[in-house]
């Protein structure tokens, strides 16, 4: 089948039902989140709850640690019915049955263990700042979320990775040999690749760049290794060899630190006139206040959506990148489409997204725009 025959599929009814869910499911996620902390806040609720922890943990680091104890499993319990309606509804409404009671109870509470762990102590950091240096806080939080960032980096495969799949190295002495290959074309030291197991997940067949430094490698699943040939997964080898020759990873942390900072920044320019109009009804008269997490968390979330577009329209410009490094590496348009087509298909993507959901959800671009491309490169290689 010669390769510009190859057209775009039509969504299934499952892959147009998970699109949609998904979409409401973020949207109402996002919302709820919102709309809690608003009324949290305008009902005085942070101040009462600061006095309350003032009065259980006597010390002001106790009732910061209490506060923010509490404030943070709030935070997880918005997200537990939503997180329940993944596995155990949208899941199995797509043929896929969601995981066992106990091992949907243990990962999410790993999550909140690890929300914890590193969440509280970042955010007495924050409001240690704030107290403490009241006209350089902003630049010293966002030093201290960059240094987080790269150390959770760094740390997560090796760490937070392994509570929630297996991770072995590839054993298949031939896809060693082609890693090894397309590593020398592409002038680096071939990576670790690891192979995990992620059946029962609908979004299972995928591959990715993890970790930093020493602890970088590639990371495929074991239904790309049963599912796809051999081309196609030289090809989804080779796009994971441009992520990693790109320094994706490394340059996504530093934008979105960089986004932190002007966050902060903005924050310390505003946080005055803020106070000023709603301080008494929050019941705070400070952003130095423990209590005003709750405004930091409605904060951050415009701020997040105000720069989400941009940063999801950088991811995808880095996924094109990597798929045109990859048909030069590989010089397979066909096995590269084949393989699209079919990691789209296992994982219910949509093929042809609106608008909105490109805008806010896409970090990747529709197999539509994908094909697209590699078939207009590949057209333009012919005519040179």
């Amino acid at each position: 089948m010669p390769f510009e025959s190859i057209i775009i599929p039509t969504p299934s009814a499952t892959e147009t039902f998970f699109y949609f869910s998904h979409t409401i499911e973020w949207g109402l996620h996002l919302i709820t989140t919102f709309v809690f902390f608003v009324v949290f806040l305008g009902l005085g609720l942070s101040g009462k709850l600061r006095d309350l922890c003032a009065k259980w943990g006597k010390t002001p680091p106790l009732t910061t640690i209490l506060f923010l104890s509490i404030f943070f499993a709030t935070g997880f319990a918005l997200d537990v019915p939503f997180n329940f309606y993944e596995a155990y509804i949208q899941s199995p409404m797509c043929g896929y049955p969601g995981p066992p009671l106990s091992v949907w109870l243990r990962e999410n509470t790993c999550v909140f263990a690890i929300g914890m762990g590193f969440g509280v102590p970042i955010l007495m950091g924050v409001y240690a700042f704030l107290n403490h240096a009241p006209k350089r806080w902003w630049l010293y939080c966002t030093l201290l979320l960059m240094v987080t960032f790269f150390l959770l980096l760094f740390l997560s495969p090796i760490i937070f990775s392994s509570l929630f799949n297996s991770f072995q190295p590839l054993e298949n002495r031939p896809l060693q040999t082609e890693l090894h290959a397309l590593a020398t074309k592409s002038g680096i030291s071939p990576p670790t690749l690891y192979v995990v197991d992620k059946h029962g997940d609908p979004c299972g067949m995928n591959a990715w760049v993890t970790g930093l430094s020493g602890t970088k490698r590639i990371v495929l699943s074991e239904s790309i290794l049963q599912k796809l040939s051999l081309p196609e997964i030289q090809f989804i080898i080779a796009h994971e060899l441009g992520h990693y020759v790109s320094k994706y990873l490394v340059f996504m942390t530093i934008w979105i630190t960089l986004n932190l900072g002007i966050f902060f920044y903005a924050l310390y320019k505003s946080s005055s006139f803020l106070i000023t109009i709603f301080g008494r009804q929050m019941g705070f008269s400070s952003i130095s206040d423990i209590a005003s997490a709750p405004l930091l968390m409605i904060l951050c979330i415009s701020y997040g959506l105000l720069v989400l577009p941009v940063t999801l329209a950088y991811s995808r410009y880095q996924e094109r990148k990597a798929d045109l490094f990859a048909i030069q590496l590989t010089r397979n348009p066909m096995a590269a489409s084949t393989a699209l087509i079919k990691l789209f298909d296992a994982t219910l993507e949509y093929p042809s997204p609106g608008p909105i959901f490109m805008l806010f959800q896409a970090d990747h671009p529709s197999l539509k725009q994908r094909l697209s491309y590699l078939k207009a490169s590949t057209k333009n290689k012919d005519k040179n």
